[in-house]
């Protein structure tokens, strides 16, 4: 069995309570569940038990050892090696769901994960609800209210385009190798159309973040 890579932000979900009770957020009603994506998906802890749930499923993975790995383990996966953050949202829809909304899984590494949810946040038009583990202290300026200390520009976005909550804490007991902080999981569920915002989307998060003067950083 391989190792967590370091350079990758590796922290393998091994606990399978944790794991069902993330599964269980999912909540995807499309056939065969041909809407949920999962990143990330590891040594697939969450990848088997959301494969006997949603067999049409698509998993996206950077880490060819497990990719391999979950190639001969679940072989009835849709396992892709890619980089989530190069992942076309709207051609991923209209191929594995002709364009309806996906569901979006997944455990997020520490180390990008306001890229990877940016990422995310500019799809929200094609993607219905994101289920994602992170580090408590981004998923508390993601939930963050307008006089919370934590309130900055992931508050801003993830509001703006969705409706972000966190389902509940995370220990770091569940993972392997153990991170050094607390986890959460949230949940965001996006609207079928995107609001208009009176500005162009391209220019929003520089919009958001000159006047606040927010680090973007996790």
């Amino acid at each position: 069995m391989y190792k967590a890579k370091q350079s990758l932000g590796q922290n393998f979900l091994v606990d399978p309570g944790m794991a069902q009770k993330i599964v269980n957020q999912v909540q995807d009603e499309s056939e065969g569940g041909r809407c949920v994506v999962e990143v990330g998906p590891g040594k697939g802890a969450l990848s088997a038990m959301l494969l006997s749930r949603y067999e049409r499923m698509t998993a996206i993975e950077i880490d060819q050892r497990s990719v391999a790995y979950l190639s001969q383990e679940l072989p009835g996966l849709d396992v892709r090696h890619q980089d989530v953050l190069t992942v076309d949202w709207l051609a991923l829809s209209k191929e594995k769901a002709e364009g309806a909304q996906l569901s979006v899984i997944g455990n997020l590494p520490y180390y990008i994960v306001s890229q990877i949810l940016f990422s995310i946040l500019d799809a929200a038009p094609h993607v219905r609800r994101a289920v994602l583990t992170m580090q408590l202290e981004v998923a508390q300026r993601v939930v963050s209210t307008p006089t919370g200390k934590t309130y900055g520009i992931l508050s801003v976005v993830s509001q703006l385009y969705g409706t972000p909550q966190i389902a509940f804490k995370i220990p770091p007991t569940v993972f392997q190798p153990q991170p050094d902080v607390d986890s959460a999981l949230v949940v965001i569920d996006f609207p079928k159309e995107r609001p208009e915002f009176g500005i162009n989307e391209c220019h929003l998060r520089t919009g958001v973040a000159k006047p606040l003067n927010i680090d973007m950083k996790p």
